[in-house]
């Protein structure tokens, strides 16, 4: 069964000087990683903590051919 929908999120910019942690916590666009983890778009996106993480341990090297 499939819908035709359009999600459209907003969000207030967010950096390590202005996190707000309630604001997080009402984040509606997460991103899943290989491990089955969600984590909030703004966290994973506002400082060298989750994504750094994320691509530490799931990166793979491209191949060359």
């Amino acid at each position: 069964f499939h819908w035709n929908a359009l999600f459209i999120g907003t969000m207030h910019f967010m950096d390590a000087y202005n996190y707000d942690l309630s604001r997080v916590q009402r984040c509606c666009i997460h991103y899943t990683t290989p491990d089955g983890r969600l984590i909030p778009f703004c966290t994973y996106n506002s400082g060298p903590t989750y994504r750094e993480q994320v691509w530490r341990a799931f990166a793979q090297p491209k191949e060359d051919g």
